[in-house]
């Protein structure tokens, strides 16, 4: 009798545990579905270039990203700035690499800055279809560091952003590491020109299509980091891609 019940104990937390290991397996097969999903949701393409048509379709608005760019400066306390256009430049016989970039209005100057977003801030997939464009992990996440050209081209400022927010701004130092390689930034300051300035492969500010009206009152300059409003709402146009 003594047998039996041990038997029987036995029996008893076999089947306990494996009722045990079958709900944490389940709940395991849960959570990786879960993050899979969330993972699938947070991977949705900025950009998809169409191979068949050769056209590119942007997924995120400028309407959208004007929405966003009133939220800041209304909470700025700063005057109305415009969001003209935002485009990724991908075309290797320009020399430029990978490149996400915004035309941003000030009403209150009247000077139309170009900011050209390079190299990691962006990462693609190609396939037979086409390209599908992606803001990277780091950027995605709201923690990453990116640099900034000075203005003799120099790359001397380090922006380190967290939670979608600027939070330091400091002077590259010689044989400074930096946890991941960043990207890096060149703003490219117009004035009386019908659309944004140009990038050429050595991060130069091209001469831009001038307004016809403004006979020789026109320029296309590259700028060093200067903290304005546009180049702090960089992190925020980025979270609303």
């Amino acid at each position: 009798m003594r047998k039996l019940r041990i038997v029987m104990g036995a029996l008893a937390l076999a089947v306990v545990a494996a009722t045990v290991f079958a709900c944490t397996k389940e709940k395991e097969t849960k959570v990786a579905q879960q993050a899979t999903e969330t993972e699938e949701v947070a991977r949705k393409p900025i950009a998809t270039y169409d191979n068949a048509t050769g056209q590119m379709m942007y997924h995120v608005s400028v309407e959208q990203l004007q929405s966003a760019m009133d939220n800041f400066t209304a909470s700025k306390s700063v005057g109305e700035v415009i969001v003209e256009s935002w485009s990724i430049i991908d075309d290797e016989e320009s020399g430029l690499p990978l490149t996400l970039s915004f035309v941003i209005l000030d009403m209150e100057t009247e000077y139309s800055t170009s900011l050209f977003l390079i190299q990691s801030f962006l990462n693609k997939e190609e396939s037979e279809q086409g390209v599908d464009y992606y803001l990277s992990q780091d950027v995605e996440s709201g923690r990453y560091a990116f640099l900034a050209h000075s203005g003799n081209g120099e790359l001397n400022y380090v922006i380190r952003v967290e939670n979608n927010t600027i939070v330091s701004v400091s002077e590259l130092q010689e044989g400074e590491f930096l946890s991941s390689e960043p990207g890096w930034y060149v703003k490219c300051k117009a004035r009386n020109c019908l659309a944004g300035c140009t990038l050429n492969q050595y991060n130069n500010c091209t001469k831009c299509q001038p307004d016809p009206d403004a006979g020789s009152n026109w320029y296309c300059d590259r700028e060093e980091w200067t903290g304005t409003v546009v180049e702090r709402m960089i992190p925020n146009l980025l979270s609303n891609l």
